[in-house]
């Protein structure tokens, strides 16, 4: 081969070989920056899940709300006591620790032949009404159910108003009936339906609130 088409023979040689040199690395730089090969998994969707300690709303947390912000339930009102000679007519409170006053409409027992009769007789006491009865100093003396004919509870006071005993006594018209002892001094005392005070929450140590202006006991 003459040197002239020797020479022409090497530069198409370097041309081919530069060519083949360009065209991997253009498929190198195509691979790198191409979408992958194969399906691609999609991205999870975003949840808007409450923060943790929280409570997505729904209805019972709506519910719940209204419960809380609705008016606080209220107290029946006291009991109306018709007049019953020979007895006065009070309205009186008890009130026991962390608690509402309680309004108890009572008949009145101050002297010996009104707490002698005391509730002997009746066949039904208004619910939530009572009778007190109120002594001229402090006694020891029980009470009895002679032909008493409803279930009663008793609280026992002193001249401070607090309560020092609280029984349960029971219909008697047997002869003798039993008594009830409160088994320490007391000034005055209160008699209502059987169950009453475990309504209330009544026990020793709350207080009998009487009004003033009621005549004075003997």
């Amino acid at each position: 081969m003459s040197r002239p088409l020797r020479r022409a023979a090497v530069l198409l040689g370097a041309a081919a070989l530069a060519a083949g040199c360009s065209g991997a690395t253009t498929a190198a730089e195509s691979a790198s920056s191409g979408p992958s090969r194969g399906p691609t998994a999609p991205a999870p969707a975003a949840t808007a899940s409450a923060p943790a300690g929280t409570t997505a709303p729904d209805e019972t947390t709506d519910a719940a709300t209204a419960a809380t912000t609705s008016p606080p339930a209220t107290t029946s009102p006291p009991a109306t006591l018709p007049p019953s000679e020979p007895f006065d007519l009070a309205d009186i409170e008890l009130r026991g620790p962390g608690r509402a006053a309680v309004t108890v409409p009572v008949y009145v027992a101050s002297d010996p032949q009104t707490r002698a009769r005391g509730l002997m007789g009746r066949e039904e006491l208004p619910a939530g009404a009572g009778m007190i009865f109120r002594f001229p100093g402090p006694t020891q003396g029980a009470f009895w159910m002679k032909d008493t004919l409803i279930p009663l509870s008793i609280a026992f006071y002193d001249a401070e108003g607090t309560v020092v005993a609280v029984l349960d006594m029971e219909p008697c018209t047997a002869d003798p009936c039993p008594t009830y002892p409160p088994g320490t001094s007391y000034t005055g005392a209160l008699e209502v339906n059987q169950g009453f005070f475990d309504d209330v929450g009544l026990e020793e140590g709350w207080m009998v609130a009487v009004p003033d202006g009621l005549p004075p006991a003997s």
